[in-house]
C-alpha cells in the first residue's frame, strides 16, 4: 500500500477528530488525586463503563499546542453528544494535538451529563502517543483509532472518580472515500466538519454517596 501523500495527511490531522493547557479543558489528573484523598473515608464502587457518542470537528476554538509545534503537532477541537452508563444522555468536548504522521497526544475531554455533572478523561493517557490508521475497505469510514483512555476525576457524583478503558473510534473523513492517485490515496470530497463515531468501554470507580444520581 502506498504511503498517503504528506500534504493530505497534514490536512487530515489539522482538521481531524482528538488539549493542551491554556484552553477550555485542563489536565485534571492531579486534581482527581487531590480530591480522592479528601474522599478516602467514603466507600467507592467500581462499575462497568460504556459510552456511545459522536464528535464533530469544531473550528470555534484551537487548542494551544505550541509545546509540541516543533514536532509538527497542531490543535484540534471537537464537540458532540451521546449516552453512557452512569451518565445518561450527555454532551462531550474533546481536544488534542495531532501531527502529520497520524499521531496525536495531549488529548483531554469531558462528558457533561444532563444535570451538569462532569466526568473528565484523557485520551490517550497523559504522556502517551495515540495512533490513527487509514482504512480502505469500509464504504463509510476512512480512518480508525483504538487507544486507551483514562478517567481523571469529575464533579457532582463523579467527584474524585478514576478509571480506564479503550476506545473504538471511526472517522467519516470524505464524501466519496479515498481517491487513488499516482502519489497515493487522497480523500475524495473532504468533509471539514467530519464526524467520528466513538465507543468507549472500560470501568469506572467513584464515590456515589449523596452525590450520586445512580
Amino acid at each position: 500500500m502506498k504511503t498517503i501523500k504528506l500534504t493530505w495527511i497534514a490536512l487530515i490531522i489539522i482538521s481531524l477528530t482528538f488539549s493542551c493547557s491554556n484552553g477550555p479543558l485542563e489536565n485534571n489528573t492531579s486534581s482527581a488525586l487531590k480530591t480522592s484523598k479528601t474522599l478516602k473515608v467514603s466507600k467507592t464502587v467500581t462499575v462497568p463503563f460504556k459510552a456511545d457518542f459522536f464528535t464533530k470537528r469544531d473550528y470555534s476554538f484551537t487548542p494551544d499546542c505550541t509545546e509540541y509545534a516543533s514536532d509538527g503537532y497542531t490543535g484540534n477541537y471537537q464537540v458532540g453528544e451521546g449516552s453512557g452508563t452512569h451518565l445518561g444522555e450527555f454532551t462531550v468536548i474533546i481536544s488534542f494535538c495531532g501531527a502529520p504522521n497520524l499521531q496525536y497526544k495531549a488529548g483531554e475531554g469531558v462528558f457533561v451529563a444532563d444535570n451538569g455533572d462532569e466526568l473528565f478523561f484523557n485520551i490517550p493517557p497523559w504522556g502517551v502517543i495515540g495512533h490513527i490508521y487509514p482504512i480502505f475497505d469500509d464504504p463509510y469510514y476512512e480512518l480508525w483509532f483504538g487507544d486507551d483512555f483514562e478517567i481523571t476525576g469529575g464533579t457532582g457524583r463523579f467527584e474524585g472518580a478514576w478509571g480506564h478503558g479503550a476506545t473504538d473510534s471511526w472517522v467519516n473523513l470524505s464524501e466519496n472515500g479515498w481517491m487513488m492517485t499516482p502519489d497515493g490515496p487522497i480523500p475524495d470530497g473532504f468533509i471539514p466538519e467530519h464526524q467520528t463515531d466513538h465507543m468507549f468501554t472500560g470501568e469506572l470507580t467513584f464515590y456515589p454517596g449523596k452525590r450520586s444520581n445512580k
